[in-house]
């Protein structure tokens, strides 16, 4: 069989439903003694037969107008649709309530509703074929039409290259260094703080776009207690254990670990790493932690090292 007419039918078949009517319309638009099917398949790079199938299933009303063929499979009800309505009326409903008990939404949560809503309604045999990806949930916002909007928070201060670029001479003086005085990699340690905020709801919700600009968020989702925590990470991929620092001098979730912490503990009144819990994490645990695995420390470079002078 002649391979360019195959892949001219294949464009046919590819033409949207939309595309089609419209083709057709305008075709029964013209006056009557114009209407040539040969004539206007031809003005259009149509084949013949296919126009005339096209004509012919419009006049059958078979031909619907719809958007397009990609819209139309989007929106053709499979076999977890009763879970998807499931999913889309939760976060509807929580659209509606966070503003009262301040919960919002996160992905993982929508990933849990998703599986409990499953076990209601699905039948066993497409129970246990279910699994709540995120493909499913993306392709439930979309079908909904609703979008996440985070109800505050802060934007992408930098980009990636701007970071690059402000990191590279650090990068190329600090191999210099290393170089220099024969240092390997795995003696090279990197560190951050973080801040678990262990009381703060999920700050995200799902509308539709036009909502969004009406959407805000409630006085919980800005909760600021919270523990502070150090990573440390050689260059060699060797990590340390997390040291925490919170408000509590001895909280109370030690009566599950026999009342000693789980990890290096020290109490500040704002659980910030402050000049003195500084001290405390360089000479009481990272230092003895670096003897045990290296020896003698022999220089130490601190950038941006903020609470660290004089340590």
């Amino acid at each position: 069989m002649d391979k360019g007419h195959n892949k001219k039918r294949d464009n046919y078949n590819c033409t949207p439903i939309s595309d089609r009517v419209s083709l057709v319309k305008k075709f029964l638009e013209l006056p009557a003694k114009a209407q040539n099917q040969k004539v206007f398949a031809a003005r259009h790079n149509l084949q013949y037969t296919t126009f005339k199938t096209w004509l012919s299933q419009y006049k059958k009303g078979v031909l619907t107008n719809v958007p397009n063929d990609s819209e139309r499979l989007r929106n053709r009800e499979g076999p977890y649709e009763l879970v998807g309505k499931g999913l889309a009326d939760y976060m509807q409903l929580r659209k509606k309530l966070y503003t009262n008990d301040g919960c919002g939404l996160s992905w993982l949560v929508l990933k849990d509703r998703a599986t409990k809503i499953a076990e209601k309604v699905l039948p066993p045999d497409l129970l246990h074929k279910f699994k709540a990806s995120d493909g499913f949930i993306e392709k439930v916002l979309r079908r909904n039409n609703l979008i996440g909007v985070s109800l505050h928070g802060e934007g992408n201060d930098m980009s990636d290259e701007e970071a690059e670029a402000l990191m590279r001479p650090f990068r190329v003086e600090l191999g210099e260094l290393c170089e220099k005085h024969n240092i390997p990699i795995e003696r090279i340690y990197g560190c951050d703080q973080f801040a678990l905020y262990f009381q703060k709801l999920p700050n995200r919700i799902y509308c539709e776009p036009k909502e969004r600009a009406t959407i805000r968020g409630v006085k919980q989702m800005k909760d600021k207690n919270r523990i502070t925590g150090m990573n440390c990470t050689s260059a060699g991929g060797l990590r340390m254990e997390v040291a925490i620092v919170g408000q509590a001098e001895r909280p109370q979730c030690w009566d599950l670990c026999d009342n000693r912490p789980p990890l290096p503990y020290i109490h500040q009144k704002n659980a910030w790493f402050d000049r003195r819990v500084s001290r405390w994490w360089f000479w009481e645990f990272f230092l003895k932690k670096y003897k045990q695995l290296h020896g003698e420390l022999k220089g130490v470079i601190i950038s941006d090292g903020k609470g660290f002078e004089g340590a």
